[in-house]
């Protein structure tokens, strides 16, 4: 997963979390929105809610996130 949106002048943590189970529990990642970092090797799922979390001091516009995936098998 990697976000998409302009980039900052000084780093910038943004907190991507994720829930497997209708938000009972998240699990979390930061990526440094300056060095455009990404989440890799998220596991496997079949349904799953993301939150996405800034409280940096400069503003930024978020298109959005972006993810490649690959289908497993049924």
């Amino acid at each position: 997963v990697e976000y998409v949106g302009n980039t900052c002048k000084s780093s910038q943590m943004l907190t991507i979390s994720w829930s497997d189970d209708e938000r009972q529990t998240w699990t979390s990642a930061s990526v440094d929105i300056q060095k455009r970092h990404q989440v890799n090797r998220l596991g496997s799922f079949t349904s799953r809610t993301f939150r996405v979390e800034y409280s940096g001091d400069e503003q930024i516009r978020m298109q959005g996130l972006d993810a490649n995936y690959t289908m497993g098998k049924a």
